[in-house]
């Protein structure tokens, strides 16, 4: 007994380059998504400067909670690419250790750590 099986090239390759068209539509929603979720955690980890804790008093313009709201992201390439930053002038200092009482380990640190967990969330959420 012989069994003749025809495949109709076109057709699969239709469907295989359909597949991948919205397999990378998710997984650009999950970079965008894990993105926004990064720069949530980034914030939330951020402190609020607290003066009674300083050692040297706080400057005269100074306003609780700046540096917590001025985490940005930049979207570049259509969302293909982002960065997050802060342009306060003292986040740098604060990320790497200048508030030890409140953020000893930092804020993009931490939050870089758990970004993995993020895309590892949102592609179950996905399915992809």
């Amino acid at each position: 007994m012989s069994v003749e099986i025809k495949v109709d090239s076109a057709a699969w390759e239709r469907q295989f380059k359909e597949g991948i068209r919205k397999t990378l539509q998710v997984a650009a929603k999950i970079f965008k998504e894990a993105v926004e979720e990064f720069q949530k955690d980034v914030k939330q980890s951020t402190p609020i400067g607290n003066p009674t804790l300083w050692e040297t008093p706080a400057a005269h313009d100074y306003v609780p909670g700046a540096l917590r709201q001025s985490w940005k992201i930049d979207w570049q390439d259509g969302y293909k690419t982002a960065f997050v930053y802060n342009d306060r002038p003292y986040a740098y200092r604060v990320e790497t250790g200048w508030s030890y009482r409140q953020a000893p380990n930092g804020m993009m640190r931490l939050a870089v750590l758990d970004f993995p967990n993020i895309v590892d969330k949102l592609s179950r959420k996905y399915k992809l």
